[in-house]
């Protein structure tokens, strides 16, 4: 899954999975954006994440380099900072 975006990776794994007869890449990724966006705000952080977060927050400069799509990151940072 590594090197590939969002759609490829749902596309290879429909079909890895061989539910491709069943479900589109594009149905999947939709339930399974539909489904983080109910749970995000209900999990908690992982422990030292909110501290740190909150840390940089106060204009020290800081970046972040994740392997996932700019919608997860959206929601994990409004669930931290929430």
């Amino acid at each position: 899954m590594m090197g590939r975006n969002g759609a490829e990776a749902t596309a290879w794994l429909v079909k890895e999975v061989g539910i491709s007869d069943q479900i589109t890449a594009e149905e999947f990724a939709a339930q399974k954006d539909a489904m983080l966006a109910e749970m995000f705000p209900k999990c908690n952080a992982f422990p030292g994440a909110e501290r740190l977060v909150r840390h940089f927050a106060r204009k020290r400069t800081f970046s972040e380099c994740l392997g996932i799509a700019q919608f997860d990151l959206i929601l994990t940072a409004f669930h931290v900072l929430a």
